[in-house]
């Protein structure tokens, strides 16, 4: 059967999501499903994400940036898939829609236990947006789970650039508990992400430019961004209800960040706060096979 998995997230999410979410970018459904119909399915699909806040890889902004997002896609009963999404951020300064995502990938099996998939990501954010991840343009990832009935690993590869360029990967655990007749599935998973984070350099950066009485010293605000080193741990329960042609999903989320940064400025450096974030998405998805 071709299966859908967690594309961290954006995502990656979330993630996204946190990704991881979405990993998964932040709009990625979970269609990963034992008796799921529609895994041998051509269908499209149209749904809408509640995100509560933008947090990628334990960095937010300052105040809460919620997302509501309408989103259309096609899926292959090959693999193949495409999607697009138009996020709206209720609490912009003048209610605005901050993002428009287009992505598509491809997921496969390899048996009964190797889940895997790559997935390529276009983001086109508004000129002035508060989120972390406003100087990512585009995005490809890679991930690979290995299915049992105990404890389910997962890898996850991601690569962005636009305005900043990093790399992440995400190693994690999952338990896949079935609850009636299989159409209820909950996934507690813990997933270590590290990688570079000049997204975050990026970002204060343009706080700046925003903000004209805050200034760095020359050169990056964040010289060490480019390093590669342990940036969150988030603990996720992600649970996926199927009724008919209906997704359902709702994922609480705990991110824990790693390695706080020393921010340069004018008169000396400061180490970045950071401090736990709990967010979580809700997801509402119809789906309509294509004969």
């Amino acid at each position: 059967m071709k299966k859908c998995a967690y594309i961290l997230f954006i995502l990656i999410s979330i993630a996204s999501s946190s990704y991881c979410q979405h990993i998964q970018g932040l709009y990625e459904i979970n269609r990963r499903y034992e008796d799921d119909p529609y895994d041998e399915l051509t269908y499209s699909y149209a749904g809408l994400n509640l995100l509560s806040n933008n947090i990628y890889m334990g960095r937010k902004d300052s105040l809460a940036l919620p997302y509501i997002t309408p989103y259309v896609g096609y899926q292959l009963h090959n693999g193949l898939y495409a999607k697009a999404g138009l996020s709206f951020a209720p609490n912009g300064r003048d209610g605005r829609v901050d993002l428009l995502a287009l992505d598509g990938g491809y997921d496969r099996t390899f048996g009964y236990h190797i889940l895997t998939g790559i997935w390529l990501e276009y983001d086109k954010f508004q000129k002035n947006s508060p989120s972390i991840l406003a100087a990512y343009t585009n995005k490809a990832g890679f991930y690979c789970i290995y299915r049992n009935a105990t404890f389910e690993p997962q890898l996850t590869l991601i690569s962005s650039s636009g305005r900043a360029s990093d790399i992440a990967a995400g190693l994690g655990v999952a338990h896949n508990f079935r609850f009636f007749n299989n159409t209820l599935n909950v996934f507690p998973t813990i997933t270590l992400f590290a990688g570079s984070d000049n997204f975050y350099s990026a970002y204060l950066q343009r706080k700046q430019d925003q903000n004209t009485h805050i200034m760095w010293l020359s050169g990056p605000a964040v010289p060490d961004a480019g390093n590669f080193k342990p940036l969150d741990i988030e603990v996720s329960a992600k649970a996926i209800w199927r009724v008919n042609e209906w997704l359902f999903t709702f994922k609480p989320t705990l991110s824990i960040p790693l390695s706080p940064e020393k921010i340069y400025y004018i008169n000396g450096t400061h180490t970045e706060a950071t401090t736990n974030s709990i967010f979580a998405e809700l997801d509402i998805c119809y789906r309509h096979e294509r004969k």
